[in-house]
C-alpha cells in the first residue's frame, strides 16, 4: 500500500447515473461502504429476476424445467417432417434461453462468492489495504490503452484525468477470474492478490490500481484518442 499526495491517474468509468457527480472541478471521496461495482453487483441479480416475472432463479428454473419434462413427456410423432422440425426448434429455442439465463446467473453468482472471499482475505490479513468493495480503479497512461480494449469493448464509456490523494495498491487483475474449481481456490488467488504478487500462470503482470481517498477530476475524455 502506498500513500500519494497529489499524484495524477486516469480512471475509465462506464456511463450510468454515477457520471452524473462527475464533472471537470468536482472533489469525489471513494464510498465509505460500497462502490458502484459492488453495489450493481448486488443488485442486478434482482432486476433479472424481476424481469421474469417476480420470481427467484431457482423457482423461475424449476418452473421452465417442469415444463420441458411435460413437454418431453407429450412429445409424439408429428404429421409430417415440417411439424417434427418446428417442434423441435422450438424446444431448442426455449432450452438454449433458459441455458443462456443460467449461465448469466451462475457467473454472477460466482462474481458474488469471489468477491465476499478476496474482501474477508483483505479483512482478516490485509487490512491496512483499499478495499475493492469501496475502491475506485485507476490506471497509469502506460496501461490506459490496454484497459480501454478490455473494458467491455462494446459498452459506451469515458476516460477521467483525476489527482488523487489518498492510498493506492498495486495488483495482479489476472487473479481475477470465474474459472476455479473449487470456492477454495478464490482463497488462494486473493492471498496472492493482497500479497501484491504476480499470477504464476500469466506471462505478464495485468496491474490494476485500487484507490481510496480523494479525487479531483481534472478532465473529461470521450475515447482514448483524446488524451494522446
Amino acid at each position: 500500500m502506498i500513500e500519494i499526495i497529489n499524484k495524477e491517474f486516469f480512471h475509465i468509468s462506464k456511463q450510468n447515473s454515477k457520471n452524473d457527480s462527475w464533472k471537470v472541478g468536482t472533489i469525489i471521496n471513494t464510498p465509505s461502504e460500497s462502490n458502484y461495482f459492488f453495489d450493481r453487483m448486488a443488485n442486478e441479480r434482482q432486476e433479472k429476476i424481476q424481469n421474469s416475472g417476480e420470481k427467484s432463479i431457482l423457482e423461475y428454473l424449476d418452473e421452465r424445467l417442469e415444463k420441458f419434462g411435460e413437454q418431453n413427456r407429450q412429445m409424439h410423432l408429428p404429421n409430417n417432417e415440417f411439424e417434427f422440425n418446428e417442434s423441435v426448434k422450438s424446444f431448442n429455442s426455449q432450452l438454449l434461453d433458459l441455458l443462456d439465463i443460467t449461465k448469466k446467473e451462475l457467473e454472477q453468482s460466482l462474481k458474488m462468492t469471489r468477491e465476499l472471499i478476496f474482501e474477508n482475505v483483505r479483512k482478516t490479513q490485509f487490512s491496512n489495504l483499499p478495499s475493492r468493495q469501496r475502491c475506485i480503479w485507476l490506471t497509469n497512461k502506460k496501461d490506459l490503452e490496454k484497459w480501454w480494449s478490455e473494458f467491455e469493448p462494446n459498452r459506451s464509456k469515458k476516460i477521467y484525468l483525476v489527482k488523487a490523494n489518498g492510498k493506492i495498491f498495486y495488483a495482479d487483475g489476472s487473479l481475477i477470474k470465474l474459472s476455479v474449481s473449487r470456492f477454495s481456490d478464490f482463497e488462494t488467488l486473493a492471498n496472492i492478490y493482497w500479497n501484491g504478487a504476480k499470477n504464476p500462470n500469466e506471462e505478464y503482470l495485468q496491474t490494476e490500481i485500487l484507490f481510496e481517498g480523494e479525487l479531483e477530476i481534472l478532465e473529461e475524455y470521450q475515447n482514448l484518442s483524446e488524451t494522446l
